[in-house]
């Protein structure tokens, strides 16, 4: 499970980062203020994605870390009634 996680938040970082350094290459490139625009917004949001992707992994630490658990024995044969209101 762990090695998913971080397969999946590798490939959540990995993304955005290729697509922010293809789009400072193609500022530099760019020759009209609108292309220079276009290029910032979308850096722009991809690295707002990016800020809530580390977000995201920070909160998961901590709610890891306030995690507790109490184990205790329990009679699965006794039956009970559940009632639901």
């Amino acid at each position: 499970m762990l090695g998913k996680f971080i397969s999946d938040v590798s490939h959540d970082l990995r993304t955005p980062l290729t697509v922010i350094n293809t789009q400072l290459y193609l500022l530099r490139k760019s020759l009209t203020e609108t292309e220079h625009l276009q290029r910032l917004d979308l850096l722009e949001q991809y690295t707002g994605r990016l800020k809530r992707t580390v977000n995201d992994m920070l909160n998961l630490s901590v709610l890891d870390g306030e995690a507790q658990f109490h184990f205790a024995p329990i009679n699965g044969n006794r039956t009970s009634t559940v009632r639901l209101k």
